[in-house]
């Protein structure tokens, strides 16, 4: 049975929710076992890549967050646009805007690409370091 356009937005949503609160469990469960992802220049090829990717993603900031610019969806494909919030470790805040590409099969995400536009980092004015 095919998935319709608000189960697909809803599944998508969910998806990122479970990143931005570290249950990449639920994330891996919206992906088909061959499921493909490219981050920025990077490729990862299959479950335990993906979980890998999404681990270390998870451990390189305190915090993550997703807002959503739109989504679309045609078929069985959707395009993603929206903005990634970060907390790292030394707590400077980060906002990276973001595009994904998703391919669907069966429901479930069989191909993610994520490209990634203009970001900025805010740093507390005492980290900055004059450069003359």
């Amino acid at each position: 049975m095919e998935s319709s356009q608000g189960e697909i937005i809803g599944n998508i949503r969910e998806a990122y929710r479970a990143l931005a609160r570290g249950d990449v469990e639920v994330f891996l469960d919206m992906c088909s076992d061959d499921v493909t992802l490219a981050w920025g220049p990077f490729k990862f090829e299959g479950k335990p890549c993906v979980e890998r990717w999404a681990r270390e993603l998870l451990q390189s900031f305190t915090s993550i967050g997703f807002v959503e610019k739109s989504i679309t969806v045609k078929g069985d494909e959707v395009k993603h646009e929206y903005f990634m919030s970060t907390v790292n470790q030394d707590m400077s805040r980060g906002v990276i805007e973001a595009v994904a590409g998703y391919r669907l099969e069966g429901g479930k995400i069989r191909d993610l690409k994520i490209n990634l536009h203009n970001g900025y980092l805010i740093v507390k004015r005492e980290r900055l370091k004059i450069i003359t």
